[in-house]
């Protein structure tokens, strides 16, 4: 197994918890490169977690990904679960499965049960530290996903309700997929989801917020914007995003994570 373990939380960067994982980590695994996505997910927002996990694995080695998003914390076990040459760690509440998709599918899942794995004395509010960053660490090592406890059916994981775009003809109703620090809005689309509608030859392409409907343009990077200007664009992520040249999108159309938007025809 690879030695580079990915690491994922809603931590945050102030108190000591993301810091005392990763002591932890090096402890088990002192060799092994620790790469630290961010520790800035929304406290306890469990879909931001796993939507940015599975937009990042793509782009990792083969390694343990190891993310900690847990609002539910010790009433179910933690999983791992194995993703062809990959491995991902962390509580069983949907955070990890968009990952391991976007991995090519589970191929085995297994319940972080057995104890010899974990630190002692375990807190049961810690996962992250006592449970999740120790079993990631011990597999980076080498340690088989068998070992840390009993082999369990993928479809009985806890999965999250789906977000999926609904396509129909020259339309498509979504959400905001993610906000960044820019006001970028990432949507639930993609460009193969507009050629389904019929919508990815035209320009502009109509989009209705809670607050308004407006035509914005498809352009393929910011310089193509003016000042203030809207447009959509494919992000580094290969999803559609409405952006605004040198200016906050989300700010200009007022709008929030998970709100809805409809792209094409009202």
């Amino acid at each position: 197994m690879s030695a580079v373990i990915t690491f994922l939380s809603d931590f945050g960067l102030t108190d000591t918890y993301s810091g005392i994982c990763r002591a932890v980590i090096a402890t088990v695994a002192p060799e092994a490169t620790v790469i630290d996505l961010t520790h800035t997910v929304p406290a306890l927002d469990v879909r931001r977690g796993a939507t940015a996990l599975a937009d990042c694995v793509s782009v990792a080695p083969a390694a343990v990904h190891l993310a900690v998003v847990d609002p539910d914390a010790a009433t179910r076990p933690g999983v791992a679960l194995v993703a062809g040459a990959s491995r991902l760690v962390g509580p069983d509440n949907g955070l990890l499965l968009p990952a391991a998709e976007a991995l090519g599918g589970i191929d085995a899942a297994y319940l972080l049960t057995d104890g010899r794995w974990h630190r002692a004395p375990a807190s049961p509010v810690f996962r992250g530290r006592d449970v999740f960053a120790p079993v990631a660490a011990h597999l980076a090592t080498g340690v088989a996903p068998s070992d840390v406890g009993p082999r369990m059916d993928p479809c009985r994981l806890q999965r999250l309700d789906g977000v999926d775009s609904v396509v129909g003809h020259r339309q498509i109703a979504t959400q905001i997929r993610h906000i960044d620090c820019y006001g970028n809005v990432q949507l639930s689309v993609t460009t193969g989801d507009l050629q389904r509608a019929g919508l990815d030859h035209g320009q502009p392409v109509r989009v209705g917020t809670r607050h308004e409907t407006l035509d914005v343009r498809r352009v393929d990077s910011f310089s193509d914007l003016s000042s203030g200007e809207l447009g959509i664009v494919e992000d580094s992520f290969g999803w559609l995003a409405i952006v605004a040249g040198a200016a906050a999108a989300a700010d200009r159309l007022d709008l929030r994570a998970a709100d809805p938007v409809r792209l094409g025809d009202d």
